[in-house]
């Protein structure tokens, strides 16, 4: 009877008639509360679609989210790479064939190719040839060791250099980072030398 005071339908009921009626009232408790236990589950079933539908929405926004990001990022890498690489060409050929070397000697560091402290250039590139010989491009003269003895004329020998020498960097320059994945497979190239 409460409920039907609370909801303004007891306009007609006296307060005797309702008292009168407890042995009935007992039972309309019982149906009362499962009248609300049914709601509240009715409720729960309507609320749960819903719910699952706004969560259904939302995923594939956040998945789109992060593939954008991981996109944004190996596009910002690729745009730095050819930035630095536009500059490197710019600069004179023993400038250019200095930052190439050193760009060589970096990456193949991290990719688990470190040069020891005790070996001279000369020696970790003998060192180096056979990890390397895919990395030539067709080009027996596009050798590490050969692109070596080139660089450390130029910097510590001071000789200047052609187009020639140039040429034989940017060769090797193209086919290096696709022969570095190829050597230590792509989630390592990406953790240890993509990103950094």
């Amino acid at each position: 009877m409460e409920t039907a005071k609370y909801l303004g339908f007891s306009d007609g009921l006296e307060e005797g008639e309702a008292e009168g009626e407890g042995g009935s009232a007992g039972e309309e408790a019982t149906t009362e509360a499962e009248g609300e236990e049914e709601r509240e589950s009715s409720g729960q079933q309507l609320a749960a679609p819903v719910y699952y539908a706004l969560h259904f929405f939302t995923l594939p926004w956040r998945i789109l989210l992060l593939c954008l990001l991981i996109a944004g990022a190996f596009l910002y890498r690729f745009l730095s790479r050819r930035t630095w690489r536009k500059k490197v060409q710019q600069l004179s050929p023993e400038g250019t064939v200095i930052n190439y070397y050193q760009y060589f000697l970096k990456r193949l560091g991290r990719a688990g190719f470190q040069k020891p402290d005790s070996y001279t250039l000369a020696e970790y590139a003998k060192n180096m040839e056979h990890d390397l010989s895919a990395f030539t491009a067709g080009d027996e003269n596009c050798s590490f060791a050969h692109l070596t003895e080139i660089y450390t004329t130029v910097f510590y020998g001071m000789r200047t250099i052609g187009k020639k020498e140039v040429q034989l960097f940017e060769q090797f320059f193209e086919v290096f980072d696709q022969n570095l994945r190829k050597e230590i497979g792509w989630p390592r190239y990406i953790l240890k030398v993509f990103w950094r």
